[in-house]
C-alpha cells in the first residue's frame, strides 16, 4: 500500500482501505478511522515521549491492533485489524494495514525503534532521576 498520512483529512481514504482489508469482519476490527484514532494517538504519544519529542521519533514504527479483551473462557481467535505507522519528517504515516488474528487479551501494540532511538530513549530516561550514595 502507498503510505497515507495519519490525518482526519484522509479519513475517507483510510476508511476505504479498512473496508477492503476487513471484508465482512466487523466486530473486533477497526471499521472506521474514528475507531483507531485513540489507540494510534496513544501509541504515537508514547513513542514520542520515550525519545523526547517528535523530532527524535523520525523512523520509529508502531503497530496497533484492534480488539478489546474478552473473557478468558473465549477459546477462539478473532479477526482484527493491524495498522503500522511510521514517523516521518512531515508527520505519522500509515504504511501497512492488514487483517490479523487476535486472542482473548485483545489487540497488541508495539513500538519498533532503531538502535539510535533506543540510545536516545535511555538518555531521556536518565534525565528523570539521579543516583545518590544511599546515605
Amino acid at each position: 500500500m502507498k503510505p497515507i498520512k495519519f490525518d482526519v483529512k484522509n479519513a475517507d481514504k483510510i476508511n476505504a482501505i479498512l473496508d477492503e482489508v476487513n471484508g465482512i469482519a466487523a466486530t473486533h476490527t477497526y471499521n472506521k478511522f474514528t475507531d483507531m484514532v485513540a489507540d494510534c494517538n496513544s501509541q504515537i504519544s508514547r513513542a514520542e515521549n520515550l525519545v523526547g519529542g517528535k523530532k527524535y521519533a523520525i523512523g520509529i514504527k508502531i503497530i496497533v491492533e484492534s480488539g478489546d479483551s474478552v473473557k478468558s473462557a473465549y477459546k477462539y481467535t478473532r479477526i482484527g485489524t493491524q495498522v503500522t505507522l511510521e514517523c516521518r519528517a512531515s508527520g505519522w504515516f500509515i504504511t501497512e494495514t492488514s487483517r490479523t488474528d487476535i486472542w482473548a487479551k485483545g489487540g497488541d501494540n508495539r513500538i519498533m525503534m532503531t538502535p539510535s532511538h533506543h540510545e536516545r530513549a535511555i538518555e531521556v530516561l536518565k534525565r528523570g532521576y539521579f543516583i545518590t550514595t544511599g546515605e
